[in-house]
């Protein structure tokens, strides 16, 4: 049997080996998880988005598994990295990212099913590169995340809205910036551009001098920069016409917006006046451009029924 001066030496010399481990761990975390191997030409992966850096000749994708993959053509070499989440991570996500689970359901199971679920969703999402940092931007056009190397970690960069109603835009870098063209939303395209602005993590919407050629709103394009001119390529316009009927009829029956017969202008209504003042009258071929605004109003804002 051990003696007790023994076992108190040997519980301290456990207890130091394991407080080193961590310690490794923590340095550089999984950094032997890394694979590096030969690139035959074959890309088993389902890859949903990636990055091409020219630069470096080298594409980056994500799988659903979570694993950054980083294919060097100079070298044909192929490195994956397992890549994870903070603890808090489920927190900043919206209730959409998270699967319909029954209450009864093991512990086991729900961890596997919401890791699946929101792997899959990361690995779908596009993918950009900004002062050598990779980010994934949501299709919606709010949420984003940076992908975390000195941490192997994917976390969620933004302080932004979960969406900004801009579903198929055109995501694009230019001078380092991320910009968000077009999509649709409230049942209609647009043609808002966005830039992401990284130190206050939100998104400001850049005025233009000139009109885009796309009045109407494009989703679902894609984009070529080309001595710093903005090429569009692609995409469709659609305006759900019926529903922004019903939207705009419940803003002027709850008096968010009031319309002169006689000068045929619109102006808002007393529920948005600000300090009593009398609102600045707004010409109706003006009203399309405020839709998204009028449109949340009535929708998010406005609980009473449609009109008939």
């Amino acid at each position: 049997m051990l003696g007790k001066p023994s076992l108190v030496f040997k519980l301290i010399a456990l207890i130091f080996l394991f407080s080193q481990a961590v310690f490794a761990i923590d340095d550089k975390p999984w950094t032997s998880d890394i694979v590096t191997r030969d690139f035959n030409g074959q890309i088993d992966d389902k890859i949903e988005n990636y990055h091409y850096d020219h630069e470096s000749t080298s594409l980056y994708y994500l799988n659903s598994s979570l694993k950054l993959n980083i294919i060097d053509f100079n070298s044909n070499k192929v490195n994956t990295i397992p890549l994870s989440t903070n603890k808090d991570f489920l927190s900043t996500l919206p209730n959409t990212w998270v699967p319909n689970i029954p209450l009864n359901a093991n512990v086991e199971l729900i961890d596997s099913q919401v890791i699946s679920q929101i792997y899959k969703k990361l690995s779908e999402l596009k993918m950009v590169m900004s002062d050598k940092e990779l980010f994934l931007i949501d299709n919606g056009g709010g949420m984003v995340f940076k992908i975390n190397l000195n941490d192997f970690l994917v976390e969620r960069h933004d302080l932004s809205f979960t969406t900004m109603n801009k579903f198929g835009g055109d995501v694009f870098v230019y001078n380092d910036d991320i910009y968000h063209h077009g999509g649709y939303g409230l049942y209609i395209t647009n043609s808002t551009l966005l830039k992401y602005n990284k130190n206050y993590k939100t998104w400001d919407e850049i005025v233009v001098s000139n009109e885009f050629p796309n009045p109407k709103g494009i989703t679902n394009h894609t984009s070529l920069i080309w001595k710093d001119e903005y090429y569009i390529i692609g995409g469709n316009s659609t305006v759900n016409q019926e529903e922004i009927k019903k939207a705009l009829d419940r803003l002027f029956k709850t008096g968010e917006l009031v319309k002169d017969t006689e000068t045929d202008k619109v102006r808002k209504g007393r529920a948005l006046m600000i300090g009593g003042q009398n609102n600045e009258a707004i010409p109706v071929e003006l009203v399309r451009k405020l839709q998204s605004e009028l449109i949340y109003l009535a929708t998010e804002q406005t609980p009473s029924p449609l009109p008939s």
